[in-house]
């Protein structure tokens, strides 16, 4: 019989569910964001959830080899992880950015941001956090606002500046990234 239980690893340990503030980043993919973020923040605890093991064991060798002591680390599904491992307003603020577009209709469902996703995250959030969410995805930026706009708790605000980029960022230079950010209210 196969088991449907979800799988997670976690790198260095599971001591993020302690902290009563968090800062988090779904999809981290080489860490560039991740490792800015820690080194803007080194005092404040970090978690990154990432879904593919090889982005998560060069995530682990990039943690070690920069002695990034204050980031933590998810391999999983941030749809199951969310749920299970973090604690209602424990998020100060949440980044996604450029996750899988799954351009074809019938692939839609696998879409990371579905409203149901927005409602986990809007629990999980602090009031007057900021979440942030980016793609270079022209239909996937409509479906990302239709989803948000089923969720009452969410306020438009301005971006933060931000003077890192991906290295997706990075590859896709001179197309157009629409980007989302919102605080809780």
């Amino acid at each position: 019989m196969v088991s449907t239980e979800p799988i997670f690893e976690f790198y260095p340990s599971q001591e993020f569910r302690n902290h009563s503030s968090l800062l988090l980043e779904i999809g981290p993919g080489r860490g560039d964001f991740l490792f800015h973020l820690s080194q803007e923040n080194p005092n404040q605890p970090i978690v990154a959830i990432e879904y593919k093991r090889k982005r998560f064991e060069k995530l682990i060798e990039r943690t070690r080899k920069k002695e990034r002591g204050n980031i933590s680390l998810i391999l999983g599904d941030a749809r199951e992880a969310l749920p299970l491992f973090f604690h209602e307003e424990q998020l100060e603020k949440i980044f996604i950015f450029h996750p899988d577009p799954w351009p074809k209709r019938r692939h839609a469902k696998h879409r990371l941001i579905q409203p149901d996703f927005l409602k986990i995250l809007a629990g999980k959030m602090k009031k007057g956090g900021l979440l942030t969410i980016q793609t270079d995805d022209a239909p996937y930026a409509a479906w990302i606002e239709s989803s948000l706009k089923t969720i009452d708790c969410w306020v438009s605000s301005e971006a933060p500046q931000r003077s890192v980029r991906t290295l997706y960022e990075e590859k896709m230079q001179g197309k157009l990234i629409f980007t989302f950010t919102l605080k809780k209210c």
